[in-house]
């Protein structure tokens, strides 16, 4: 389709946009209960309206022909999954080497079965398109590793924002955390972010 037709999805429905921009507007509120409040149908239009210059930024979105753009469309959730997979295939050579039962328990709680074994397996199949990352010390504790991914995820994420097309940077910001986002990854990250999107539209 042409860039010029506007995107058919409901990019409107505040359920899919990250609950921090709004708490920062009802901060009296408990995060629990803003995201109750977004999943309200009948206060999607009462809620939108509560951010008027994202409003009419996303009021006419162009049909988004690129993975990046269309990871956008996707819920704050979805986007949250894709930054671990995209910091999980950066440390895929790390994570394969936890076999122990509990070891990979460990790591399965936090970063889950699927996103563990799709990062082992597709860094030894994208090795030579992985960023150059030092290598962590053979004794760090899966604890670590996860922390490291944890951090490298919003990382990638804030890089997702500043490279998506310029109309959709907007609707990405509104995916990710209002306030406390680490520094961006570097351009050395796009090959993954790239991958990941891919991935990520054909599973959607």
């Amino acid at each position: 389709m042409s860039g010029a037709h506007p995107v058919s999805i409901d990019i409107s429905a505040v359920g899919t946009l990250h609950p921090s921009h709004l708490q920062l507007l009802m901060p009296m509120l408990q995060r629990e209960t803003v995201e109750k409040l977004q999943n309200c149908s009948r206060l999607t239009a009462r809620l939108l309206n509560l951010l008027p210059q994202e409003k009419a930024d996303l009021a006419s979105l162009p049909f988004p022909t690129g993975s990046l753009e269309r990871l956008a469309l996707q819920s704050s959730a979805t986007v949250g999954q894709a930054g671990l997979r995209m910091a999980g295939l950066a440390y895929g050579r790390s994570l394969a080497r936890y076999v122990e039962a509990r070891d990979v328990a460990a790591l399965d709680a936090a970063l889950g079965a699927s996103t563990r074994l799709f990062s082992i397996r597709q860094a030894a199949r994208l090795a030579a398109s992985l960023p150059d990352i030092p290598p962590l010390p053979a004794d760090t504790s899966p604890q670590a590793l996860i922390a490291t991914i944890g951090d490298c995820a919003w990382q990638c994420l804030a890089r997702w924002r500043d490279i998506v097309e310029t109309p959709y940077r907007a609707l990405a910001s509104l995916k990710l955390p209002a306030v406390g986002l680490p520094s961006p990854a570097s351009a050395s990250f796009d090959p993954v972010i790239r991958a990941i999107a891919m991935d990520m539209d054909v599973d959607a």
